[in-house]
């Protein structure tokens, strides 16, 4: 902290993974906040093809005519960050930030993203990262647009996604917030085992 005011920097942010309650008092007893929980699940593949159950959405990999469409959806998608809850910037900033992040994907040649659409019109996403060197995915971003949201369009985008990554790779990560109760219960059901959680903490330092 000393070098952080030193520096003037405005924001400190620390993330802990995997951390007893030790840790979290003396960050709180510094003046740090909690600004979010989240938790690590893990599917592993063994064996045999994954199909998901049948959908009514179309879900195919992005083309350059959907970019524009789930950098929307991305802008509103997120309000359960930490990123909103740490109030370094202003909701606006951050819808956008979500909506270049979902761009920048785009462009990372060992990303995938999935788009779910329903009467062609694309209405949510999943972007899938890499690690050719591990055999493993990460889930980095998933998203449905709000009109859709609890019609099945997020679990038929895991499934494909499961479905796709079957022999390409051994197992798939993804993060998702601690009070996402439903989103967990869904990975879970889906064969997604809890491996891991962070505390993410945030102080205001200088006066900017």
């Amino acid at each position: 902290m000393l070098s952080a005011k030193r520096k003037k920097i405005g924001y400190l942010v620390i993330k802990l993974e995997n951390s007893g309650t030790f840790y979290s008092r003396d960050l709180l007893r510094l003046g740090m906040k909690l600004c979010g929980e989240s938790v690590d699940l893990k599917f592993t593949y063994r064996g045999g093809k994954k199909n998901g159950p049948a959908s009514e959405y179309y879900i195919n990999l992005l083309k350059p005519c959907d970019i524009e469409k789930i950098k929307t959806i991305a802008s509103d998608a997120f309000r359960r960050s930490y990123l909103y809850r740490c109030g370094f910037s202003k909701m606006r900033e951050i819808d956008r930030y979500h909506a270049t992040w979902v761009e920048n994907l785009s462009k990372d040649k060992d990303v995938h993203i999935f788009i779910a659409k329903e009467n062609n019109k694309a209405i949510g996403f999943l972007a899938l990262k890499i690690n050719k060197i591990g055999r493993y995915g990460r889930i980095i971003l998933i998203a449905v647009h709000k009109k859709y949201r609890g019609r099945g369009a997020g679990s038929a985008l895991v499934h494909r996604c499961i479905e796709w990554g079957n022999k390409k790779i051994d197992s798939i990560f993804v993060k998702t917030q601690k009070d996402n109760r439903n989103a967990i219960i869904l990975y879970k059901k889906m064969g997604f085992k809890l491996v891991g959680t962070d505390k993410v903490f945030c102080k205001k330092i200088s006066g900017r």
